[in-house]
C-alpha cells in the first residue's frame, strides 16, 4: 500500500473515530438529561403526592373536627375570615402545614371546601360538604349570639350541673349543661296570621276551628278545643286560676296568650299542637304544659315575650328566633324539650332540663333547626374529590 492510501486510510478512520466519540458524548448527554429529569419528575410526583395527600389528611382532620363542633368552622382553631370564607390553617404532625377553605354555598351548613398543603399547587376540592340535617338542634338551650344565657343557681341539664362560661360569651346549652359560645342561624317564623274576629268573644266551650276575638275563662273552668287538625285563630286567649284547657291536634294563633295560676293544658286526642303567639305569653305559677305527655306533641312559636312562672312542668319546645324576642323560665321548672331562642333567655334557679334523643327528635320533627345539626353532632355528606394545578 503507498504511503498516500495509508495516510488517507489512518484519516478516515481518525475521522470515523472523531464522529463515533461525538455520538457517543452526545447520546451521553442526552442520556444523563433524560435520566436528570426522571429523577426531577420522579421528585416532583413525590413530592406531588405528598402534598396531595396532606391536602387529603388535612381536609379530613378539619372535617372530623367539624363535626365535633356542631357544625360551625368558625369554631374550629387555626381560624381566619377571608370576606365570608372561613380559613383553617393548622399542622399534621410529622408531615406538614395545611389549610382549608370553607366557601359558603347560601344553604345552610352546606360549603364547597377545598384543601391545600403550604407551598404547594396541589388542591382537593370538596364540590358540596353538608354538616348536619335541615332540621334539629344538638343544644338543649339556645340564645342569642354574642350574648350570654342568664341562667340561674342549680339548674342542670340531663342530671349535669350547668358549667361556667370560661370567658367570653356563652349563649347555648348543650346536652351535658356545658356552656359553649356557638354561631347560631335560625329559621324565620312565617309571617303572623292575625284573626279575622268573626267568631267573636267566647267565654266557655266547646270551641270549634274559627276566628275569635276575645277568649275568657274564668277560675276553675274548663276549655276544650275540639277540632282535630283544625286552624285556630283569637286576639286574646284568657284563662283565670285552676284553669284546664284541652287542646285537640291543631295549630292555634293568639296575639296574646295570659295564664293565671294551677293551669294545665292537655293536648287530646294525642297529635302535635302548635301555638303561635305574636305579642305575648305570660303564664303563670305551677302550670302543666302538656305535662308527662310527648314532647313532641307541643311547641310555642314565640315571635316577641314568652313567660312562664315558677314551678312549671313543661314537656315540649319553646322557638322564639327572632332577635327582639325574651324567653324566661321561672325558678324551680321541670323542663322536658329545649328553648331555641334568637333573644334573650333567662332560665331561673333549680330548674331541670331534660334534652334526651326523644327530645332532640322532637325539635327535628316539629321542623326546628338550630344550624348545628342533629343530636349527634351533625353529619359529613362528602362531594367528589378534584385536583387543581
Amino acid at each position: 500500500m503507498s504511503g498516500q492510501s495509508r495516510l488517507q486510510q489512518q484519516g478516515s478512520m481518525a475521522v470515523t473515530a472523531i464522529i463515533l466519540i461525538a455520538v457517543l458524548g452526545t447520546a451521553g448527554i442526552v442520556l444523563s438529561r433524560m435520566y436528570q429529569s426522571s429523577k426531577t419528575a420522579e421528585s416532583e410526583n413525590t413530592a406531588g403526592d405528598r402534598a396531595f395527600n396532606l391536602a387529603e389528611a388535612g381536609a379530613q382532620s378539619v372535617l372530623a373536627q367539624l363535626k365535633a363542633s356542631n357544625c360551625d368552622p368558625t369554631l374550629l382553631a387555626g381560624k381566619a375570615m377571608n370576606g365570608n370564607d372561613v380559613v383553617i390553617t393548622q399542622t399534621i404532625s410529622g408531615q406538614g402545614v395545611f389549610s382549608v377553605t370553607f366557601h359558603p354555598t347560601g344553604a345552610p351548613n352546606t360549603w364547597s371546601v377545598s384543601s391545600v398543603a403550604t407551598g404547594s399547587r396541589r388542591i382537593t376540592n370538596f364540590p358540596s360538604l353538608s354538616c348536619g340535617s335541615s332540621a334539629g338542634c344538638s343544644y338543649a338551650v339556645v340564645g342569642r349570639n354574642n350574648n350570654n344565657l342568664s341562667v340561674g343557681n342549680n339548674t342542670e341539664v340531663n342530671s349535669h350541673s350547668v358549667s361556667s362560661c370560661g370567658g367570653g360569651t356563652c349563649n347555648v346549652l348543650d346536652a351535658s349543661g356545658a356552656r359553649q359560645s356557638a354561631s347560631v342561624s335560625l329559621t324565620a317564623l312565617p309571617t303572623y296570621v292575625a284573626s279575622t274576629l268573626a267568631d267573636g268573644n267566647k267565654s266557655g266551650g266547646p270551641l270549634g276551628a274559627g276566628n275569635y276575638h276575645d277568649i275568657t275563662i274564668g277560675n276553675n273552668g274548663t276549655l276544650t278545643f275540639n277540632t282535630s287538625e283544625g286552624a285556630y285563630y283569637m286576639n286574646n286567649l284568657t284563662l283565670g286560676n285552676n284553669v284546664t284547657v284541652n287542646m285537640a291536634p291543631g295549630t292555634y294563633h293568639a296575639a296574646r296568650i295570659q295564664f293565671g295560676n294551677n293551669n294545665n293544658l292537655v293536648v287530646t286526642p294525642s297529635g302535635v299542637v302548635k301555638i303561635f303567639v305574636n305579642i305575648q305569653a305570660d303564664i303563670g305559677n305551677n302550670a302543666n304544659l302538656n305535662h308527662g305527655g310527648n314532647v313532641a306533641n307541643l311547641g310555642f312559636y314565640s315571635y316577641g315575650s314568652f313567660q312562664v312562672g315558677n314551678n312549671a312542668h313543661i314537656s315540649g319546645v319553646v322557638y322564639a328566633p327572632g332577635s327582639a324576642t325574651q324567653v324566661q323560665l321561672g325558678n324551680n321548672t321541670e323542663l322536658t324539650g329545649s328553648v331555641i331562642s334568637g333573644g334573650q333567655v333567662a332560665i331561673g334557679n333549680n330548674t331541670e332540663i331534660t334534652y334526651d334523643s326523644a327530645a332532640s327528635a322532637a325539635v327535628t320533627a316539629l321542623g326546628i333547626s338550630c344550624g348545628g345539626g342533629g343530636g349527634g353532632g351533625g353529619t359529613i355528606t362528602h362531594g367528589t374529590w378534584g385536583e387543581q394545578f
